[in-house]
């Protein structure tokens, strides 16, 4: 289930990647896609330096679709590993029962 949850975020890290660096904003972090998947990754396991937040806020374009990836990689991405968890767990407690 975990597997499953990692491919998500790194196809979502992929996505916006790729989107954010056809924009042609000069900032650095995001000119080509490998940095840019690097600076996304940062941003997901709360890595990327808050001094570079705020030359992020002034490309507007790329700050708003940052700000779309971080909600959906924050909403969504973890209320589906719970689900998934969730739903391993109940699988594993049907195979259980009558065991006890």
């Amino acid at each position: 289930e975990l597997l499953l949850f990692l491919l998500a975020i790194v196809f979502l890290i992929v996505a916006f990647a790729t989107s954010v660096c056809t924009l042609q904003e000069t900032f650095d972090d995001f000119s080509r896609a490998d940095r840019a998947m690097l600076s996304l990754s940062e941003m997901v396991l709360g890595l990327y330096p808050s001094s570079r937040f705020e030359q992020l806020q002034q490309m507007r374009i790329v700050m708003a679709a940052v700000s779309i990836f971080i909600l959906i990689s924050l909403v969504f991405l973890l209320n589906l590993l719970v689900a998934q968890l969730n739903s391993a767990y109940q699988a594993i407690f049907e195979d259980m029962v009558g065991f006890a």
